[in-house]
């Protein structure tokens, strides 16, 4: 349910109100293009999901009686899939290098679009339109390019802080929920009410933003744990050592 109702909320929001999706739909010809990507994308998300559900039912099986974060073997839930690949599939060579590079390039493709949207909403909706500041086209470029420098530096600094907070993966679709479930929220209402107007919308998001991120600290401070499927590390092949070597405190001279 949390995937079925909560997913539905949340990817409509990155796929309809996100800058970074926005932006790719609008440097489409037409708009009957851009509903047919839409529909591509929602049928590769379907499809991603099924994976990731049957990964994640793979890696219980295998780990159900010998629980890797139990054992102390991993820190963190996130690293369950790189261990599951690199401990079941070592004896292929090239096996580890698909998966990081397949990581790498996820990655890097994301945080391009990511950084190329936050420059061009700091030039067009914060300089240009929110202080009226004139900036030419070719300036304008030179602007967005240095942004992305910047926005580059300020998230590999925050990867220092992300690191703290657990699970990686919840913490981004945390953070992705109380921005996007705002930004939803503003949309459907310039879409189903004629009648709102922006000093409305402005102060009803910033309304909106607080109560979600009062709710989000709340949680995180509360820190409820999800009742977890049973683990065990009952057939976990521990090897500990015993003995104990004794070392002679004094050596004599070989003659």
């Amino acid at each position: 349910w949390s995937v079925v109702i909560g997913g539905f909320f949340y990817w409509t929001s990155l796929f309809c109100t996100n800058q970074a999706s926005v932006q790719k739909c609008m440097s489409l010809k037409s708009l009957k293009l851009a509903k047919v990507v839409l529909g591509f994308a929602i049928l590769g998300l379907v499809i991603v999901f099924l994976m990731n559900f049957y990964t994640g039912r793979m890696i219980f099986n295998h780990y159900a009686d010998c629980d890797p974060l139990n054992a102390g073997r991993i820190t963190a839930s996130d690293q369950l899939l790189p261990f599951y690949i690199i401990s079941t599939y070592e004896e292929i060579y090239t096996i580890a290098g698909i998966f990081v590079a397949g990581i790498f390039a996820a990655s890097l493709g994301t945080v391009a679009s990511a950084l190329n949207s936050l420059s061009a909403v700091t030039c067009e909706d914060l300089l240009v339109n929110g202080m009226n500041i004139k900036i030419t086209a070719d300036k304008g470029a030179l602007y967005a390019k240095w942004m992305s420098l910047g926005y580059g530096i300020i998230s590999f600094g925050l990867v220092f802080i992300v690191e703290k907070l657990g699970g990686v993966l919840q913490a981004t679709l945390t953070l992705n929920g109380l921005i996007g479930g705002v930004t939803l929220g503003l949309f459907v209402l310039g879409i189903a009410f004629k009648r709102a107007n922006t000093r409305g919308a402005f102060y009803g998001g910033l309304l909106s933003l607080a109560i979600v991120i009062f709710i989000g600290v709340m949680a995180q401070i509360v820190n409820v744990d999800p009742v977890e499927l049973p683990l065990s590390v009952a057939q976990c092949d521990c090897k500990v050592n015993t003995s104990s070597v004794f070392l002679p405190t004094t050596v004599e001279a070989m003659p």
